[in-house]
């Protein structure tokens, strides 16, 4: 009897210990699948970040492209600067000249005016000449 009884024991323990076997590889069946997700997800931030470091890297291409057209453009304007301060220099130039052109022309129309003035006094006087020779 002790014998079927140890029997009986040991049996309740297999049928245990067959139980708690089925529980860990159901746990580690779900544990294998979480494993999984986790590498796939790993993958994809992989894939995530070598993408970034492609965008970043196009992105300072890109940039420095544009601080090559930006010194460009800097040294465009500086030339643009430098013509317009010429032209600037010529119009004032040519402003002056234009304002002594016109002093001259005023001083001339006086003169003109003065001259003309003169003409008429001496024809007057020449008139008064002749009635008094009459």
């Amino acid at each position: 009897e002790k014998a079927s009884e140890r029997v009986s024991y040991l049996k309740g323990k297999v049928s245990s210990s067959t139980t708690g076997l089925r529980k860990n590889q159901k746990t580690l069946s779900r544990l294998s699948e979480r494993v999984g997700r986790k590498e796939e997800n790993i993958m994809k931030l992989r894939n995530a970040l070598r993408d970034s470091r492609t965008n970043l890297s196009e992105l300072k291409s890109k940039s420095q492209t544009c601080f090559k057209d930006l010194r460009e453009t800097k040294r465009e304007l500086a030339k643009s600067g430098t013509i317009l301060n010429k032209s600037n220099l010529k119009l004032s130039g040519y402003s002056k000249t234009v304002s002594g052109l016109r002093n001259k022309l005023t001083n001339s129309m006086s003169v003109i005016r003065k001259v003309q003035a003169t003409k008429l006094e001496i024809v007057r006087i020449l008139k008064n000449n002749k009635r008094v020779e009459k």
